[in-house]
C-alpha cells in the first residue's frame, strides 16, 4: 500500500514511513517501561531492606530476599510479638527478635505445610470463638444473677433456666471447637517450643551411664516437660474452659460463674496485676506471715488479759468468741 502511494505522492509516504518508525520507536519505549515496572514490582515483593551501621560509622543499606515461608507467618503471632517486645534500645529489640525466630519458622513452616493440604489457617479464628463464648458467659450469668430465686444449682423447668442451659452447651461446643483449632494448628508449635526450652536437660539425661538413673531422669523429664507445656500454651486455659463448661451444663450452673475468670487473659491490666503478684509472691507471703505473728501476740495479749472484757461484742454473752487460746486466735484471723 505505501509502495503505491509512493509512487504517486512520494513525500506523503516518507511521512508515514517515518510515523510508523517513530510509532514502534515509542511502543517499544513503553514496553521497556513496562517490563522494568515489572521487574521493579517483583523485586519490590521478593525482597526487602535494613539500615545498618557499618564499621565507618556510615548508615548501609543491605537488601535481601524474602522467603516465600515468611507469608505463613499470622497476624497473631506478628502482634503480639510488636506488643510485647522490649523496647527500651534497639539492642533489646534484636535480642527479642533473635530469641523468637525459632518459633516464628516453626510457626511458619508448620502453617506453609497445612495449606499444602489445602486447610486455611487463620489465627484469628481463636479470638472470634473466645469472643462468642465470653459473650455467651457473661449473659448466662446475669440472667441467672437476675432471676434466680433457688440456691438450688440444678436446671429447673423455667424458661430463663432453658436459656441459661442452651448457653451452656453453646459454650462448651465453642471451647471443644477451639480445642480442636488447637490441636491442629498449635500444639505442635507449643511442644517444639518446649522441647527447645528443655533440650540441655535431656542432653544431660543422655549422658547418664547407669540406665535406672537415666530412666528416673527421664520419668522427671517428662513430667517437666508436660507441666511446662501446661502452663506456658493455651493448654490450661482451655482444659479449665472445658471442664467449667461441661460441670456448668451437667452438674452445676454455678461452675458457669467461674469462667468469667476469662476476662484476665483478655485484658493486659490485669494480666500484669497477676505477674506483679507471682513475681512478688515471696514478699507477700513474708508480709503476710509478719501480720500473722503480729496478730498472734496481740490474741496472746487479750486471752491472758482482761482486754477480752473489752471487745465491742464481749456484751453479747451468748457469743462465744475465746472460750480457749486456739479458738480466739482463729476468731481474731476471721
Amino acid at each position: 500500500m505505501l509502495k503505491t502511494i509512493g509512487d504517486k505522492e512520494p513525500p506523503f509516504a516518507n511521512r508515514m514511513k517515518k510515523t510508523i518508525k517513530q510509532r514502534k520507536k515509542k511502543d517499544k519505549e513503553i514496553g521497556a517501561e513496562l517490563k522494568l515496572d515489572k521487574i521493579i514490582a517483583f523485586f519490590s515483593e521478593k525482597t526487602a531492606s535494613v539500615e545498618i551501621l557499618n564499621e565507618s560509622k556510615r548508615l548501609q543499606k543491605v537488601y535481601f530476599p524474602i522467603h516465600n515461608v515468611t507469608k505463613f507467618l499470622s497476624d497473631y503471632s506478628r502482634d503480639k510479638f510488636m506488643e510485647n517486645v522490649n523496647r527500651e534500645s534497639s539492642n533489646d529489640k534484636i535480642n527479642d527478635m533473635l530469641e523468637m525466630y525459632l518459633d516464628f519458622y516453626d510457626e511458619m513452616t508448620h502453617f506453609q505445610k497445612l495449606r499444602a493440604f489445602g486447610i486455611p489457617v487463620n489465627l484469628t479464628y481463636f479470638e472470634w470463638l473466645k469472643n462468642i463464648s465470653l459473650i455467651c458467659v457473661v449473659a448466662a450469668n446475669v440472667i441467672m444473677l437476675i432471676t434466680s430465686t433457688s440456691t438450688d444449682p440444678k436446671f429447673s423447668d423455667k424458661i430463663e433456666d432453658r436459656i441459661v442451659l442452651i448457653l451452656g452447651f453453646i459454650i462448651m461446643i465453642i471451647y471443644l471447637g477451639i480445642g480442636a483449632l488447637w490441636v491442629l494448628f498449635n500444639s505442635k508449635i507449643d511442644i517444639l517450643k518446649t522441647q527447645r526450652k528443655l533440650d540441655d536437660k535431656l542432653k544431660y539425661i543422655q549422658q547418664i551411664d547407669s540406665h535406672v538413673e537415666r530412666s528416673l531422669q527421664m520419668f522427671g523429664y517428662f513430667r517437666t516437660f508436660f507441666f511446662t507445656l501446661l502452663f506456658n500454651s493455651y493448654m490450661l486455659d482451655l482444659i479449665m474452659n472445658i471442664t467449667f463448661a461441661m460441670l456448668g451444663v451437667y452438674y452445676s450452673k454455678m461452675f458457669f460463674s467461674f469462667m468469667l475468670l476469662d476476662f484476665i487473659g483478655r485484658s493486659e491490666t490485669l494480666k500484669n496485676i497477676i505477674k506483679a503478684v507471682t513475681e512478688s509472691l515471696g514478699q507477700f507471703l513474708m508480709t503476710g506471715l509478719l501480720g500473722v505473728i503480729l496478730l498472734f501476740n496481740f490474741t496472746t495479749i487479750t486471752y491472758y488479759t482482761r482486754l477480752q472484757e473489752l471487745m465491742p461484742f464481749s456484751e453479747n454473752k451468748d457469743f462465744k468468741w475465746c472460750t480457749d487460746y486456739l479458738h480466739c486466735y482463729l476468731t481474731m484471723l476471721g
